[in-house]
């Protein structure tokens, strides 16, 4: 969310997320902020998907450029992979 909307970059490295919040109950707090994410979703428009976001991966540890048609698809199905995970513990 922080390259859609301004939101606070994540201070945990993508490659130790896994462990970021081990807690159930930290982690169902901070779900919390799906609401956040509807209103924001909610703001979207179509002009805004057909642009592209250029960002620095640290991850690939280069620049990177895609449509954010292309990225806001991938974030739901990331959310939606990661939800039905935490479902299974």
């Amino acid at each position: 969310m922080s390259r859609f909307d301004a939101w606070p970059k994540p201070s945990t490295p993508i490659k130790q997320s896994a462990g970021m919040i081990e807690d159930f109950a930290v982690l169902s707090a901070e779900r919390e902020g799906e609401a956040d994410i509807s209103r924001w979703a909610n703001r979207v428009d179509h002009a805004w998907l057909a642009e592209d976001l250029t960002w620095f991966s640290g991850a690939a540890n280069r620049e990177v450029r895609a449509p954010l048609r292309l990225l806001v698809t991938r974030f739901f199905n990331h959310q939606t992979h990661h939800r039905g995970r935490s479902t299974q513990c």
